[in-house]
């Protein structure tokens, strides 16, 4: 796909890691709606659905979306199938699989900040229920990075390093995950976003 994207640069070791990354890479840049649309021109056959308006939040039961937030959502129904973007070699068997929807904007405030905390906790727990993260070690070391940035964000003077330290951690568990479900594919632009903005916000 034309996208004006270094895909050697994506991270990720697996085939599913780089498709997660490409599709955090085009969220955050602002390509999101030319990838679908990429995806939609190479796969004419797929149902992809329109797009409703933005109603803020992380959607899931298990993550109540946040009001004050608001960010593009995108639905996906049945599986997205990609084959090799532009002239590297960034293939992927699905970039996500079932009926999804992505909705997020970065925290700006440290109230935000620990409420996407939350709701990235309750993310990983339905991935690693889902049987998204299958090594039982990484699933228990991603949950403890997580629960230990909230209780670093508690602090009265929180330390951006080790916040960052955890959530590094518990990112590279998610993008490794050897099968892309849809808790995963959720997970991902969140912990992204937290990462991005620890600095500014702490």
């Amino acid at each position: 796909f034309e996208l004006d994207i270094v895909y050697e640069n994506l991270s990720g070791q697996s085939l599913d890691a780089k498709a997660l990354s490409l599709v955090t890479y085009a969220q955050r840049h602002g390509l999101y709606d030319r990838l679908v649309a990429a995806v939609q021109a190479a796969r004419p056959h797929l149902d992809f659905g329109a797009a409703p308006k933005a109603s803020g939040g992380v959607a899931t039961a298990e993550a109540p979306a946040n009001p004050a937030q608001a960010g593009p959502t995108y639905n996906f129904y049945g599986p997205v199938t990609g084959s090799a973007i532009g002239e590297s070699s960034v293939q992927a068997q699905n970039i996500a699989g079932g009926n999804i929807t992505i909705n997020y904007s970065e925290p700006k405030d440290k109230a935000e900040f620990a409420d996407q905390l939350k709701q990235l906790e309750a993310l990983l727990k339905q991935a690693i229920a889902n049987g998204e993260i299958k090594d039982a070690r990484d699933a228990e070391t991603a949950v403890e990075d997580i629960q230990n940035a909230i209780e670093e964000v508690k602090h009265d003077e929180p330390r951006p390093s080790r916040i960052t330290r955890y959530l590094e951690g518990a990112k590279e568990v998610i993008e490794s995950a050897s099968k892309t479900g849809v808790a995963v594919l959720k997970a991902v632009p969140v912990i992204s976003g937290l990462i991005k903005v620890v600095s500014t916000i702490f």
